[in-house]
């Protein structure tokens, strides 16, 4: 798993390879007795908007785009 530092910034592509943003946070809970947060969520930057993607959306983390 990439640290957060990584992450921000990097640009956000669908299937296709079209420009959805880049990533502007991520949403992390706590669950019981694991010792860190669980990420849930990409919060992505558009150009008027901002978008919440599920984690369970996301296909790969380690590549040029997300």
């Amino acid at each position: 798993m990439p640290f957060v530092s990584n992450l921000l910034g990097k640009l956000v592509t669908d299937a296709d390879g079209e420009r959805i943003g880049r990533v502007n946070d991520l949403i992390a809970s706590v669950h019981g007795d694991i010792p860190h947060p669980l990420v849930t969520a990409l919060v992505i930057k558009r150009r008027r908007s901002t978008l919440i993607v599920p984690f369970s959306d996301v296909a790969a983390l380690v590549a040029p785009a997300i």
